[in-house]
């Protein structure tokens, strides 16, 4: 026999008896049959691309399973409509789903019921959030346009709330942000946005540009590892290109959004000159709330506990320009030139308690409880107390009248007579709020209005009113 015929006999023998299985193919088929009968019908779409990962792609809304040679699995989801209140806390549930599949280093099994459970949970969040937008009587998509007189059933009707889209957003170039985005860290079911009104002046913005100017010549004067310590590395990472000494400075120096919740009878001076200093709170009324949003200049930012007093080491730091709490979330600024109110955010606490209130009020003007302020209030004071009173406001004028009431020396004045209300009150006294003088009392609505303003805004008045009376001032002074 020839030996070329045993040869093709040998070869011909492993194609007619194959033993070769491609289990890798085998397990991406069961891999894709298992996702493909147990996805939920709410996705349109999905797909594998080998170099990146798995897509799910829902309404509006697109799931990301990332699966790189380089990095380790990751999860994103974006979407073009649902807010960050709603999408912020889907995104950490779906990274801990993710990240507690993968410690438990399970099977291909165990990563497709990963999969379809990461599905099933942005599935459900985006049918709770789609459901609750149509929830209510039905009759409002949207909310109200606050460049449009609407009537006030809008807001016993409307769970919705201003359309943060007509606000202008006349801080843009102070904050860096638009008033929608402003607004997210309060927009949930518990309380409902009015209106977001204007109230930047431009002598405040000036003062405001002016402490800017100067705190950024103090920080460049500062050494580079000084101004190192101040900002975070993720803001200006260390040793990239932007790591020099004026984009620190000048980072340090960028107006921060805060957050002051006030009364409302303090807004109206706030509006005016700012804020001066930290007023008392009290309890109102009616059912609504008022949260201005200010610009500030934090500086260099001393970090300080509540447990801190004055005489702590670290408080004593006279090269800082504000104080903030270890978390980031409270701060105190040294100068009222380092803030300055750009909004104020009208809140109440939805449809229902709006409906409740109104129920609640009289429709006769005259059956309204009539109160006095508590300075005005009568005291029955006993002749020991009336004296010791007599006793304090003595001390109190010995103390204060050489700083602008002429000179005082023991008790060469005597106190007649107790009013209940000084006529002249110290400014950021109890009245300061609503004691806002008219110059005018025309208003000429048509010829003031300008595009920021809207028929929903309360302080376009105390916006207004101190730069007429200092062009009334100036006058004088020219005749």
């Amino acid at each position: 026999m020839d030996n070329s015929e045993c040869d093709d006999e040998e070869h011909d023998r492993f194609p007619r008896n194959p033993r070769f299985v491609d289990y890798r193919s085998k397990e991406a088929e069961f891999f894709n049959n298992l996702l493909e009968t147990n996805i939920s019908s709410r996705v349109t779409r999905w797909d594998c691309y080998e170099h990146i990962g798995w897509v799910f792609e829902l309404e509006d809304v697109v799931l990301d399973v990332e699966n790189t040679a380089v990095d380790t699995i990751t999860v994103r989801i974006t979407s073009g409509s649902m807010p960050r209140v709603v999408i912020d806390p889907l995104r950490q549930q779906l990274r801990q789903i993710l990240s507690t599949a993968l410690a438990s280093q399970g099977g291909i099994l165990d990563f497709a019921v990963t999969l379809l459970q990461l599905v099933e949970t942005a599935v459900i969040s985006v049918c709770e959030w789609m459901n609750k937008g149509k929830k209510g009587d039905g009759r409002e998509s949207k909310g109200w346009d606050v460049t449009t007189v609407i009537g006030q059933q809008a807001i016993f009707d409307n769970p919705l709330g201003a359309d943060l889209a007509t606000i202008d957003d006349s801080a843009f170039h102070l904050l860096g942000k638009p008033v929608k985005e402003l607004c997210e860290p309060f927009q949930d079911d518990k309380l409902r946005i009015l209106h977001v009104e204007n109230v930047l002046r431009s002598d405040l913005v000036s003062r405001f540009r002016r402490r800017q100017n100067q705190m950024l010549d103090q920080l460049m004067k500062c050494s580079l590892h000084q101004l190192r310590q101040c900002v975070p590395n993720k803001t200006i990472p260390s040793g990239s290109a932007l790591d020099n000494r004026d984009n620190l400075a000048r980072e340090l120096c960028r107006p921060r959004a805060t957050y002051h919740g006030t009364s409302r009878y303090n807004v109206s001076s706030i509006v005016v000159r700012g804020v001066q200093r930290v007023h008392k709170t009290r309890l109102e009324d009616m059912p609504g709330l008022c949260l201005i949003i200010c610009a500030v200049l934090m500086g260099r930012p001393l970090q300080v506990t509540r447990e801190a007093t004055r005489r702590t080491t670290e408080i004593a730091n006279e090269t800082a320009n504000s104080h903030v709490s270890p978390n980031l979330c409270e701060y105190i600024v040294f100068e009222a030139a380092q803030i300055i109110p750009c909004y104020v955010v009208h809140l109440d606490f939805g449809v229902e308690a709006a409906r409740e209130w109104l129920q609640s009020t009289p429709e006769d003007p005259n059956e309204y409880e009539k109160k006095k302020h508590p300075k005005l209030v009568d005291q029955d004071l006993s002749p020991g107390e009336l004296a010791d009173l007599k006793q304090a406001k003595k001390a109190a004028a010995l103390k204060w009248f050489p700083y602008g009431y002429g000179p005082a020396t023991g008790t060469s004045f005597v106190i007649e007579e107790i009013g209940p209300v000084s006529d002249d009150e110290e400014n950021y006294g109890d009245y300061q709020g609503q004691r806002q003088e008219i110059v005018d009392e025309v208003r000429a609505w048509d010829t003031e209005t300008t595009k920021a303003g809207s028929w929903f805004d309360e302080y376009q008045n105390s916006r207004r009113e101190e730069a007429k009376i200092k062009r009334a001032s100036g006058d004088d002074d020219e005749d």
